[in-house]
């Protein structure tokens, strides 16, 4: 499985937000799972962020969201430092024992944050995940600056941890 990976911070500050990456993703009636979260916002369906963070870890399978809640929280946070996110057919598609491995197999777009660094980004539609190649090359992107980022092309995910 191949990732793309960018950083997340431009070099006239500007950073790529979680919204700016589902802006990409056409709209779709997926399930979306987050595994992990840590970052700073406004935390959906009335938890603390503190909660929410705990509950992503602790949930067997992780947080579940519609496409609208997903984009609708993705919406309200001021910065993301580490998540990880997927999107599957459906909720038996989340194995939490494939999942807690990096095994993403099942997964048709995984989406992670690293340490308030890099995105890392896998779309098994590859006309999808060459459209995330935008964030490599800022300046054809608009909305976001004209600064260039590095587009890196990895294995499985446990080698960008």
């Amino acid at each position: 499985m191949q990732f793309i990976e960018f950083s997340i911070h431009r070099q006239t500050g500007v950073t790529v937000q979680l919204i700016d990456l589902l802006k990409i993703v056409p709209d779709n009636n997926l399930t979306w799972s987050i595994l992990d979260f840590y970052g700073i916002g406004s935390a959906p369906k009335g938890l603390t962020m503190p909660e929410f963070e705990k509950a992503t870890r602790s949930i067997p399978g992780g947080h579940l969201f519609s496409w609208p809640e997903l984009k609708a929280f993705a919406d309200q946070l001021d910065q993301t430092w580490d998540c990880l996110i997927v999107a599957v057919e459906s909720k038996n598609d989340l194995v939490p024992e494939e999942l807690d491995a990096d095994n993403f197999n099942r997964c048709l777009i995984v989406l992670r944050a690293f340490d308030s660094t890099n995105w890392s980004v896998n779309a098994r539609d590859m006309q999808l995940l060459k459209k995330f190649t935008k964030f490599s090359n800022l300046d054809q992107y608009s909305g976001m600056s004209n600064s260039r980022g590095a587009l890196l092309q990895r294995g499985p995910a446990r080698l960008l941890k």
